[in-house]
């Protein structure tokens, strides 16, 4: 649709951005990883995209079980409404935080 805007998000995930966003502006600033499930879908690749293209570390499981998760928003002057689907999300397996490194360090 022309005129739509890709953003990736959630709660969590706008939460991670905006902290990459600050600590970027950081001299020796840190990189946010995020962990979370997503599908082998173009939906999932859009995402590892937009946090690499941030410099953010996307630690993924992936799952075949249902697509990435998505949210439609519709903005009219200052109103806006949301509908979305958590998809893959809610598969997340807790054993892939046992296979991921995310490393920190606090300045």
């Amino acid at each position: 649709m022309e005129g739509r805007e890709v953003t990736p998000g959630g709660a969590a995930l706008n939460s991670a951005r905006a902290a990459n966003h600050c600590l970027r502006k950081v001299e020796n600033g840190g990189t946010v990883a995020f962990v979370g499930c997503i599908a082998n879908d173009d939906s999932g690749a859009i995402l590892v995209d937009c946090l690499q293209s941030v410099g953010m570390i996307g630690q993924f499981a992936k799952t075949e079980e249902c697509a990435t998760g998505r949210c439609a928003v519709l903005v009219h002057g200052k109103e806006r409404t949301l509908c979305a689907n958590i998809g893959a999300s809610q598969k997340y397996p807790t054993s892939h935080l046992d296979q991921v490194d995310v490393s920190y360090t606090l300045f």
